[in-house]
């Protein structure tokens, strides 16, 4: 594959892209964004996970995919890590295509010393915390008997999850963008960045909704408040658990400010879904604050019923802790729906210069306060809903985010 000059690129108003990975359908949006700008895309998809696949976005693309979604998921981790024949078949299956540029997700920064074309590495989980980390080897190895660590082929296992690290690490060092949160939003994954010796200037936050498929529905009618909470059921952490700032969602800061609520003759009604790792623990403070028939429990859904949820709802609840809004409040945007959520604007305000429009809060005694003011409010929250279409349409939508990204690469 020939290595285009910045020159070339630029002037070209049309590029051609390759977009490697799929987590959580975030760069198959990203995708449409550029082929609505009139670019030519090539996808690879390489997850079985309905989660990470098209038709967990658009049913529609079920057994169904267009020639420029390109299904890789057959190749397990250990074809990256041992560099098995079968990727470098997919690796030379690319390569015809001759890239302008190269926008990488999962485990597609490890490839890019094949690529050599300008490169963005779209972060978004364990493409940094478990691909780019050693500790990965820690996690790979800790069921092993020790006769099998010690052996030729244990040893020789070890060695190639560390050079699958040390190229995953190779590419963020090298990428000419990194997206990934706003320092101090994930501090373990800013220590990580800065360990590997990311720059400054190389760091962007990428932010999308579902402004294509998603329009905004007025809030439905009825005098009871309708909430629903999108995000897991994880906020416990501590020691141990494995899971960082990013996966704790302030679910108990939610629940007792809707008590708080309740008490001062609040008579909403709030819904959960039972996904995450403190289902339980959730169902007993519950109990506790004696919501036990003022909470529902909504079984774990596809995309297209949660969707429908909201629709029926007239707020949409996202993380109160301290990680970032995540796709829960980028999707409710689109459809015109008021978020409840921290937004963190000690982070967001030094960057953004139109803040969410939304809820903000991040106590139990905010979260009272702010469904007290929809109870009260039911015009001023239909203007936030038609506000949050607004401010998905303008600021986050896929087309501005292509465009953005293509220019950062371009160097226009």
């Amino acid at each position: 594959m020939a290595v285009k000059n910045s020159a070339s690129v630029a002037a070209a108003r049309s590029q051609r892209i390759l977009v490697f990975g799929n987590t959580n359908n975030f760069p198959n949006l990203l995708a449409d964004g550029l082929r609505n700008l009139g670019h030519f895309v090539i996808q690879v998809i390489s997850r079985t996970d309905l989660l990470h696949r098209p038709e967990g976005r658009s049913p529609a693309l079920h057994d169904n995919y267009p020639e420029w979604i390109i299904d890789r998921s057959s190749l397990r981790d250990e074809d990256y890590a041992w560099q098995t024949p079968a990727l470098f078949e997919m690796l030379s299956e690319l390569q015809a295509h001759d890239y302008d540029m190269a926008i990488l997700n999962d485990l597609g920064p490890s490839l890019a010393e094949w690529l050599p074309v300008p490169t963005a590495v779209l972060l978004t989980g364990s493409d940094l915390t478990s691909y780019a980390s050693y500790d990965l080897l820690r996690s790979r190895t800790m069921n092993w008997a020790p006769s099998f660590r010690q052996s030729l082929m244990g040893r020789e296992l070890l060695d190639r999850y560390a050079g699958l690290v040390t190229r995953q690490r190779r590419a963020l060092l090298s990428a000419d963008l990194v997206s990934f949160a706003y320092a101090g939003l994930i501090p373990e994954g800013d220590r990580l960045l800065d360990e590997i010796g990311v720059q400054p200037e190389q760091r962007f936050m990428l932010q999308m909704a579902e402004t294509i498929q998603l329009s905004a529905t007025p809030l439905p009618p009825g005098d009871r408040l309708k909430i629903i909470s999108g995000c897991r059921t994880t906020w416990r952490g501590g020691e141990g658990s494995g899971l960082t700032s990013q996966d704790l969602k302030g679910t108990d800061i939610l629940l007792r400010g809707y008590a708080l609520y309740r008490q001062r003759g609040g008579n909403a009604r709030l819904s959960l879904v039972r996904k995450g790792v403190d289902v339980q623990a959730t169902n007993d403070l519950i109990k506790d604050l004696g919501l036990a028939r003022k909470v529902t429990w909504l079984k774990e859904m596809t995309l297209d019923e949660y969707r429908a949820v909201v629709a029926h709802s007239h707020i949409v609840c996202d993380q109160l802790a301290n990680s970032c809004p995540g796709m829960v409040t980028l999707d409710a945007l689109a459809q015109g729906r008021p978020v409840l959520a921290n937004f963190r604007p000690d982070i967001f305000g030094r960057y953004q210069n139109e803040p969410y429009p939304g809820l903000q809060a991040s106590s139990p005694e905010e979260v009272c306060e702010q469904l007290q003011w929809a109870d009260g409010d039911r015009d001023g929250l239909a203007e936030l809903g038609r506000q949050s279409r607004a401010y998905a349409e303008t600021v986050l939508s896929p087309q501005r985010a292509a465009a953005s990204l293509v220019r950062k690469l371009i160097g226009e």
